[in-house]
């Protein structure tokens, strides 16, 4: 199974998706979020400048980082049960940088 995950980071983190856009959103800084995800995740893997990749047992996730002024992109492959396992992790992300993660295909944000 795979599974799309925007982080975004806004002002509040509390807007309405449809009210989300360049004048409430709070850019990530590229340096930041490279640090951060290797600081945190040290097995992580640098595909290239854009991509970096995290394998976290039952599932990966490959870390779009090519918007970063607008939102992180997560592509999610589901390897293995139970397919919730990733939560803890996209709740770990959106701690570390203070954002909230969109659903793409339910096109809603996921609980805290």
């Amino acid at each position: 199974m795979s599974w799309d995950i925007m982080l975004v980071r806004t002002r509040t983190n509390t807007e309405p998706m449809e009210e989300i856009d360049e004048s409430v959103t709070v850019p990530f800084l590229p340096a930041e979020v490279i640090s951060t995800l290797k600081t945190h995740f040290p097995d992580i893997t640098e595909d290239s400048p854009e991509w970096l990749t995290y394998e976290g047992g039952t599932f990966a996730i490959a870390f779009n980082l090519a918007a970063l002024e607008e939102s992180i992109m997560l592509h999610v492959d589901i390897l293995d049960e139970p397919e919730d396992a990733v939560l803890g992790t996209i709740r770990e992300l959106c701690g570390l940088f203070n954002c909230r993660a969109f659903d793409t295909t339910a096109a809603e944000f996921l609980e805290p």
